[in-house]
């Protein structure tokens, strides 16, 4: 971005990630005390924060994709509405902080999402947002399949939505029984959506896409592996974390956060660092 964040954070005002007006992000006051499970939701709320920003649905999509996008913005069958501010700020999550690793990103942001009250009453909305994420990487195949005829279409993405439930359950088994109610109907209700929404996922993909951005938030950490050993012995880092989200995410790993609880000398540690570096990096 070509501007200072003026904004600033609240801890505990819900129990979820938002972003307020003035941008103001609103944090969980849990996720003080577990960033290595609940990092996720910042950068999601940050994404939506850049899109004000640059105002980015008024100012940079092209309004042909607009207009497209309009059309289906009152609620279809099975969904209560489409919102594509959500789709663009899980795109940027998706492809610059999660580097467009669906093995990670989709059971991180559904082992929250699977505490939240407000995901199971709108549940074909979350899912339907997640099918149309998962499907950003294979747009060529979507692509295809749209242009021979609306059930090849259908069968496409029948498929795709069991091998994402696949991903997602392999590292959140209860994901599984959440998911599995939805039926033919819904999934022929997502292809309609999905289709009118591919020209869209087109234009983020390869046409809006920055690989400056990309390089500068994925700096080459060469000390990393180091660091999450340090972490895991309970000992903080007082040496530069280049990539903060990068370090997390491998902590995510290693510890196996989807099963097992975050040992607290790590917790504690992992804050500390990331205090130091924040600290350091205000002095600076």
């Amino acid at each position: 971005m070509d501007e200072v964040w003026q904004g600033f954070v609240l801890f505990g005002l819900s129990y979820s990630y938002q972003l307020l007006r003035g941008r103001v992000l609103s944090i969980p006051a849990n996720a003080l005390q577990r960033p290595i499970e609940d990092w996720w939701g910042i950068s999601h709320e940050v994404a939506h924060s850049i899109s004000w920003a640059k105002d980015f649905y008024r100012q940079e999509l092209p309004s042909d994709i607009k207009e497209n996008l309009q059309e289906i913005q009152a609620p279809i069958s099975s969904f209560t509405s489409f919102d594509p501010q959500e789709i663009y700020a899980h795109w940027f999550d998706y492809t610059y902080i999660f580097q467009g690793n669906a093995e990670y990103y989709f059971p991180t942001i559904w082992k929250s999402w699977l505490r939240w009250e407000r995901t199971r009453e709108f549940k074909v909305d979350y899912l339907l947002r997640s099918l149309i994420i998962y499907m950003t990487k294979q747009l060529d195949s979507l692509y295809s399949a749209h242009n021979q005829s609306f059930e090849q279409t259908v069968d496409l993405l029948t498929s795709k939505y069991k091998e994402m439930k696949d991903k997602i359950t392999q590292r959140v088994p209860e994901f599984r029984e959440f998911a599995s109610d939805i039926d033919e109907i819904q999934i022929r209700d997502m292809t309609l959506v999905i289709q009118q929404v591919e020209p869209f996922l087109n234009f983020l993909e390869n046409q809006y896409f920055d690989h400056n951005m990309y390089n500068r938030l994925n700096p080459k950490y060469d000390k990393l592996d180091n660091h999450i050993a340090l972490l895991q012995d309970g000992v903080v880092i007082t040496e530069d974390i280049v990539n903060p989200i990068k370090l997390l995410h491998k902590l995510m790993d290693v510890l196996n956060v989807y099963h097992d609880p975050v040992p607290l000398k790590t917790t504690a540690a992992t804050v500390l660092s990331l205090w130091h570096k924040h600290f350091v990096s205000s002095v600076k």
